[in-house]
């Protein structure tokens, strides 16, 4: 409380102040109020210390003289003022101040000079016991006075300096100091010698010491502090006792003895008293704490329950919870409502929006669980061949009746048995994707195969018929999408390297390589935002024609002596040839030298991942004994070993493949096949289709290359040429620029150092 007031007391209160000393002469006298003479905060007049005059009794009503307006609206208001406070009786005064917390009372000494000599005289000693016992604080010592403990235990400014803010009390001390006067005013026992080498250690014994260093951020410690002026103060008594006794005063040694008697009985009683009221300090703290912190809890209830009643949730309030508006003492009022409402309310509404797009988002995997569990239904209706055909739940849930429902409102309650009448369509729905892609396909396709089969790039007018369409009247038109040289690339991010190239319509409709549950798991919680870059790109921007790849699948279909024009993908596959690279350099392992042999699917991807754009990659086709123990070797490729198998004749293992001893074992026991066929009775099956686990050892043998002898001497073995051999994996999906280029060794390892942030490229996996 503080009580602001400019004047002396009517009643002259300066004969009670007999008080000692040291009773006046407080450390915490810097707030002074103006003097007497000073103008009061109520009115322009000055304050006399003349008595104001005995009221006069009124006669009648009538007799009473009229005053103006202004001179009763100015009375009205002196009314109202405190300044007429320091005119009140002491006793009334005291019981007053007797209701006041003893914090209180400190602020109201520091008002003005009168109020601080009234409080701090003896006669107000039962103002400060009543308020010290009524919030049943430790009793005062014997050492100190009322008005000195109450600051020891209620200030918060240090008694040192001034400084505000002094949160703790140090009761070993007596004194509430702040750190920067610790650590200027305290001597630790051990240099106390150094300090003072003069005098007697054993003093030590009759001046209190603390634990806690002006170092010590608090804690204690196993040192013993003094406060200097203790120390000083100290001396000057006892050099008063040894004086007397050298002056042989009567008693005075004996008086010495009974000084240090007293000290000593001190010195334990505060060091005993000092833990127990450290424990009552923490305990105010704390109980202060936690009313500060319901004083706020209420205040945010307060809030929350405005903006409930405004639309909001508790957890919009999220957004605000570090708002100074938000964490504040003061209850809230309507005035302060109205203050903060612009402050939080927007934040509160962009947390609530967020609020309903998470909400949404959660509810739309719900209602994809829900289509899952009816397409899984509808998979075990088919055949197992026809699953790998099947796009994913998530590209179901794309398509236009089942993204209606999905995409509802979160008050529109959908049920499985909303998207019933949409399975029923699901069959005609995935066959007008299937002619859709179909369709976009044939038109990326079509200009590269023309281009490619009339190499001087003329325009064919309408009707015009060129001699390849003469050379067989009776040959059946041929789908450009199934022919061999109709390679497109899949233009997915994560699509794998070695399989993002497809040859033929069968091929591309059953190629997957995005995650299988997403948009159905919590997992895949944030790739089904409307942002994210694997979400259900159209056809037309997935696959796009790759044109190194074309002409290698036309250089591969020649060297097998068929026709690129008429050749499908179908016919490489039943001639089953294996091809080798003669730009690559045979490699020298346990002693024999080896090449890498390739079926043409692989043998695309090689080339359009490791071909130049300056030159032309020659392929050879194997013999029939090399290609069987290039084919040997890829049927003993681990990859085989896996659990991917499955039965197909039942969806006993739709989601849940097995290794192939156990689908022959299914197969041979539950259909009654003794000698199951692939890919008839039992076939690999896996959504998203890798590459053979070592396909660096599908190889075959081959002579030892001869010697090259370069320029300047050095000789290599191998294929000559350039030294620019190594090329980046990581550039694989740039422009057609940057997955050409050659680098050489240690250029690829800076290329990847720099450019891609690589400290320590791998062969294999960053370049090859």
């Amino acid at each position: 409380m503080v009580i602001k007031a400019a004047t002396k007391f009517v009643t002259p209160i300066s004969n009670a102040l007999d008080e000692d000393s040291d009773m006046m002469d407080l450390d915490e006298d810097d707030d002074v109020a103006t003097s007497s003479d000073e103008e009061s905060e109520y009115g322009s007049k000055k304050r006399t210390t003349k008595a104001p005059p005995a009221k006069r009794a009124r006669t009648s009503a009538t007799s009473s003289p009229q005053k103006p307006a202004t001179q009763a609206k100015t009375s009205s208001h002196k009314k109202k003022s405190l300044s007429l406070l320091p005119t009140m009786p002491l006793d009334v005064l005291f019981e007053i101040f007797g209701m006041l917390s003893p914090k209180d009372i400190l602020s109201v000494s520091r008002t003005n000079k009168l109020f601080r000599e009234t409080l701090m005289s003896r006669g107000a000693t039962t103002v400060w016991k009543a308020a010290r016992e009524r919030l049943g604080a430790p009793d005062c010592p014997s050492d100190l006075n009322e008005v000195r403990w109450a600051i020891l235990l209620f200030g918060n400014t240090c008694q040192n300096c001034g400084a505000k803010g002094i949160p703790k009390a140090d009761f070993y001390l007596r004194r509430r100091v702040c750190t920067s006067c610790k650590k200027k005013n305290l001597v630790v026992r051990s240099k106390f010698k150094t300090r003072f080498p003069d005098l007697d250690i054993s003093m030590l014994d009759l001046i209190p010491s603390t634990d806690v260093g002006g170092w010590a951020h608090g804690h204690s410690s196993n040192s013993q502090f003094f406060w200097e002026a203790d120390i000083l103060d100290m001396v000057h008594k006892l050099a008063t006792h040894t004086h007397n006794i050298h002056m042989r005063l009567a008693d005075a040694k004996k008086n010495l003895d009974i000084f240090k008697e007293e000290r000593l009985k001190l010195v334990k009683e505060i060091t005993d008293n000092a833990p127990r009221l450290r424990y009552w300090a923490a305990n105010v703290a704390e109980q202060r704490q936690q009313g500060t912190a319901d004083l706020c809890t209420r205040r945010q209830n307060a809030i929350c329950e405005k903006f409930i009643e405004l639309g909001y949730t508790k957890e919009d309030m999220k957004s605000v919870a570090y708002a100074p508006e938000y964490n504040q003492t003061t209850a809230l009022s309507d005035r302060i409502w109205q203050r903060i409402r612009p402050i939080l309310e927007p934040k509160v509404k962009e947390e609530k929006e967020d609020r309903l797009k998470r909400e949404l988002r959660t509810l739309k995997v719900i209602r994809r669980r829900m289509v899952d569990s009816l397409y899984n239904t509808y998979k075990k209706s088919l055949r197992p061949s026809q699953w790998r055909y099947l796009p994913r739940t998530l590209d179901v849930c794309e398509l236009e009746p089942f993204a209606r429902l999905i995409d509802s409102s979160s008050d529109v309650p959908i049920t499985e048995a909303d998207f019933g009448q949409c399975m029923e369509r699901l069959p005609e729905l995935l066959t007008a994707e299937q002619d859709l892609l179909k369709i976009q396909l044939r038109g990326a396709i079509s200009p590269v195969t023309s281009s490619l089969a009339n190499p001087s790039n003329d325009t064919l007018e309408a009707g015009e018929i060129t001699e390849a369409s003469t050379s067989s009247p009776t040959a059946q038109p041929v789908d450009c999408l199934e022919l061999a040289t109709s390679v497109f690339e899949c233009r997915v991010r994560y699509c794998n390297l070695d399989s993002r190239y497809l040859v033929g319509y069968d091929i591309i409709a059953t190629h997957h390589c995005k995650p299988e549950r997403e948009g159905v798991e919590a997992s895949y919680y944030y790739s089904i935002s409307p942002s994210a870059s694997t979400l259900l790109a159209r056809p037309d921007e997935k696959f796009t024609i790759d044109t190194t790849a074309v002409a290698t699948a036309r250089a591969l279909v020649l060297c097998t002596g068929l026709d690129p024009n008429t050749t499908l993908a179908t016919d490489m596959d039943a001639k089953d040839y294996r091809f080798t690279c003669l730009q690559c350099r045979p490699q020298k392992a346990n002693g024999v030298w080896t090449r890498i042999g390739y079926s043409w699917r692989t043998a695309i991807s090689h080339t359009a991942l490791h071909a130049t754009a300056t030159s032309f990659t020659p392929w050879e086709k194997l013999s029939t004994a090399d290609a069987d123990m290039v084919k040997d070797k890829e049927r003993n490729d681990a990859k085989w070993q896996t659990s991917n198998w499955t039965c197909g004749h039942c969806s006993a293992y739709l989601t849940t493949q097995k290794s192939r001893a156990d689908i022959l074992q299914h197969v041979q026991a539950m259909h009654g096949i003794a000698l199951p066929r692939e890919p008839d009775d039992i076939f690999f099956f896996e959504r998203i289709i890798s590459p053979l686990f070592r396909p660096s050892l599908i190889t075959y043998s081959v002579p030892e290359p001869p010697m090259i002898v370069k320029q300047g001497g050095s000789q290599n073995q191998g294929n000559s040429g350039s030294s620019k051999v190594a090329k980046c994996l990581r550039c694989a999906l740039g422009s057609a620029k940057e997955r050409t280029r050659l680098f050489d060794v240690s250029g690829v390892r800076s290329h990847l150092k720099a450019k891609h942030g690589i400290p320590d490229p791998i062969k294999g996996v960053d370049w090859i």
